[in-house]
């Protein structure tokens, strides 16, 4: 007895599919995408009736949300490896985001053009923390438990190893050429040579007890080249240029807006905004250059938009495309936040940072004060 299939192949080795499975087939191919992707609820930060300026767009949480299923009404799935499962680091650049999951002690690389997701070799890295990127698209890794800086090229080669007389490295950021790494170990940052990478200088622990680094976890630098570091020692935020000379320290210990019980990851955006994730209120508090609250995000639960020990940051302008289709048509999505969470079902939460758009009918009239402001504006109360 001849086996039946649902396709035979015609005298070139090609399928000829039946046209009786065609059409059983069309359905759910024109509503399989529907099917999969239920409507989701708005949410807005600060939430109304305050005028929004951030929104949680959507969640990364393995390949399955970045690759494209094989066929429209069938739903994405994630290879083995392909999970995260507690990100620390993050890093954007052009349509490619970094991160680091530290209990597989590898490297996740998306893309959202190409809309793939490749894993970084496992056996060079043992701890991986927090992850930069340099000009030419190498990659540098803080791994505690090799107590060293990984550089990758941006293949995902091992290059070489930096910062071996470091005892604990949480983080490193690039400026130029010179390579800052964090080290929690002895309260300081190290500056090395970008080429050489030979110690050029340590900075952190000169000036006032309360304007020193204590236990640093996470730095920045901002377009400027200040350096900024949350440390767990103080719940300060630590502000210096690259010599180690300090701007600024604010925050403090304690639950109220303004205050930390463990601040971690760090970002500046391009109009020097400072954004802290702080892992034990599971917010991400927004300042000012002159350290002023301006708003926070997050919180815990289960709910959009919320945080669940949150641990890094990165803000981008790249990819603004790809994540507009998730914003509301009311809402001008100006540049994305990456945050990596390390429990809870959202590995990496991203939000859209703009503000709502005026329509046609109200250009013609006045609108509410603030309601369009941008956020420096509306702190300031203008």
């Amino acid at each position: 007895m001849k086996t039946m299939h649902p396709h035979r192949l015609n005298a070139v080795g090609k399928p000829t599919f039946k046209p009786f499975l065609l059409l059983l087939l069309l359905p759910f191919w024109l509503t399989g995408c529907a099917l999969n992707k239920p409507a989701k609820e708005t949410v807005y930060f600060p939430p109304a009736p305050n005028p929004p300026h951030l929104q949680y767009l959507t969640s990364i949480s393995s390949a399955a949300d970045v690759k494209p299923a094989l066929l429209p009404f069938l739903p994405n799935t994630a290879e083995p490896g392909e999970t995260l499962s507690k990100p620390y680091g993050i890093a954007v650049r052009g349509s490619k985001i970094y991160v680091s999951d530290t209990p597989f002690a590898q490297l996740s690389a998306i893309d959202f053009e190409q809309k793939t997701y490749a894993l970084f070799r496992q056996d060079a890295m043992q701890t991986p923390i927090n992850i930069a990127l340099d000009q030419e698209g190498n990659i540098y890794v803080a791994d505690t438990g090799k107590k060293a800086v990984l550089q990758f090229t941006p293949e995902g080669d091992l290059q070489r190893t930096l910062a071996r007389e470091i005892t604990k490295p949480t983080d490193v950021a690039i400026y130029g050429d010179e390579i800052f790494v964090v080290d929690y170990s002895s309260s300081e940052v190290k500056v090395l040579d970008r080429k050489s990478g030979n110690l050029i200088r340590s900075i952190g622990r000169e000036g006032k007890p309360d304007e020193t680094l204590s236990l640093p976890t996470n730095l920045v630098l901002d377009k400027n080249g200040f350096v900024y570091v949350t440390n767990l020692g103080h719940n300060r935020i630590i502000k210096m240029d690259r010599t180690g000379k300090v701007m600024k320290a604010f925050g403090e210990t304690g639950d109220r807006p303004g205050q930390f019980a463990r601040p971690k990851g760090i970002a500046v955006d391009d109009d020097g905004l400072i954004y802290v994730v702080d892992a034990g209120h599971q917010v991400v508090q927004i300042f000012n250059q002159d350290a002023q609250l301006l708003m926070f995000f997050g919180e815990r639960g289960s709910k959009a938009g919320t945080l669940n020990l949150p641990a890094d940051i990165a803000i981008s302008r790249d990819n603004l495309e790809y994540f507009r289709r998730f914003a509301d048509p009311a809402f001008e999505v100006e540049q994305l936040i990456f945050v990596t969470n390390q429990a809870g079902p959202r590995k990496i939460s991203v939000y859209g940072f703009g503000h709502q758009k005026v329509s046609a009918q109200q250009n013609n009239t006045t609108p509410p004060p603030g309601n369009n402001a941008p956020l420096q504006a509306v702190a300031a109360g203008k």
